[in-house]
This record gives structure tokens, C-alpha cells and sequence, in this order.
């Protein structure tokens, strides 16, 4: 019988590069006011927390951007809003099923608090896609599995390609930076089989 886990694995090459030429994140970099943020508000659990954790550095270093991270239980109890500028500000839930019922507790606060959200799950009709101002899809497909293989690399991907987008966007990185950035992350999903 055949592993189920290794069955995501080997789909990674194709759903990641497709992901990586997608349009959505151009689309995306055309409508949110990247020049007015100056700070990121990750809010996830798990593995989608990891996620944004891992980039926070690339976000800042790329774009400028203060970057955070909270999982929804902390960014709940804390209540970090009344420390940020609404208008300056993105708040990011991820959620590869997008069923986190602290995640969209947490959306829902940012948003009552006048602050913009950006969702990003796999499935479109979920709690928490709908309440983002803004959306993106993990493009990774369905993973009916505990261990979230192609989710955690299509969130790791995906972030990743919002920083180098943002950077572009604000004029922190030229068109050939852009182009090696890209470069790299293609020649990393192409290496996965081998790893």
C-alpha cells in the first residue's frame, strides 16, 4: 500500500511551481497599499505559525516592514492593536484548512479595530477567507492527512513570494534582485525529489 505522506512530497514540485507563477500575489501587490505599511501582524497556530515565524526576518530585511508574530491564543489575550497605526498596518491570519476558530477570532477583532486583513488558506469558503479584506490560496490542493507536507511548504512559499512582491512593489529590491530571488526559490523546488 502506498504512503499517502509520500504521495504529497512528490506532488510538491508541481503544486509549488505553479504557485510560484501564479497571478495572484501580482494581483494581490496591485491593490494593497504596501507603500503606507509599516508593520505585519501574523496570526497563526501550528505549522502556519512556524511559517510566518521563519520569514518575519525576510519581511524586514526585504521590505522594510516591522514584522510580528502571535498565535491567535496570545494575540487575543494581548490585544496588541491599540499599539499599531490601522492605516499602516496588515494583519495576516493563515490557516491551511481555514476552520481556526482562534484565527478567525482574531480577524474578526483586527477588523473590528478598523484594521485591513489578509486571509490565506487552501479553501476559499471557510471562516477564515471570508473575513479578509484581501485573500490568497495556498494552491497546494487538498492534504486529507495530519501531517500538513505540501501546506507547509506552500505557506513557506507563498510568504516568501509576498515579501520578494512587496520589495519589488516598494522599490527595496530591483528587477534583477527580483529575478535571482525567484531564480532561487524555482531551483529549491526543483531540488526537493533529490532532498
Amino acid at each position: 500500500m502506498d504512503n499517502i505522506m509520500w504521495k504529497h512530497i512528490y506532488e510538491q514540485t508541481d503544486t509549488l511551481k505553479e504557485l510560484l507563477y501564479n497571478e495572484q500575489i501580482i494581483e494581490f501587490s496591485k491593490i494593497v497599499p504596501i507603500h503606507q505599511l509599516e508593520k505585519l501582524v501574523f496570526v497563526a497556530f501550528g505549522s502556519s505559525y512556524n511559517c510566518a515565524f521563519a520569514t518575519k526576518r525576510l519581511f524586514e530585511e526585504l521590505t522594510g516592514i516591522e514584522t510580528v508574530v502571535y498565535t491567535p491564543f496570545d494575540f487575543i489575550g494581548e490585544n496588541p492593536l491599540h499599539r499599531f497605526n490601522a492605516s499602516h498596518t496588515l494583519v495576516v491570519g493563515i490557516s491551511q484548512t481555514g476552520t481556526s476558530s482562534g484565527t478567525a477570532q482574531s480577524l474578526k477583532l483586527a477588523k473590528e479595530e478598523g484594521f485591513s486583513v489578509l486571509s490565506i488558506t487552501e479553501r476559499r469558503r471557510t471562516p477564515v477567507a471570508e473575513i479578509g479584506d484581501y485573500y490568497l490560496n495556498f494552491l497546494s490542493g487538498e492534504e486529507p492527512c495530519n501531517a500538513k507536507t505540501k501546506g507547509f511548504s506552500h505557506s513557506l512559499v507563498l510568504l516568501m513570494l509576498i515579501a520578494i512582491h512587496f520589495a519589488k512593489v516598494k522599490g527595496t529590491i530591483n528587477d534583477d534582485q527580483f529575478s535571482i530571488y525567484m531564480k532561487e526559490i524555482d531551483e529549491s523546488i526543483e531540488d526537493i525529489p533529490h532532498t
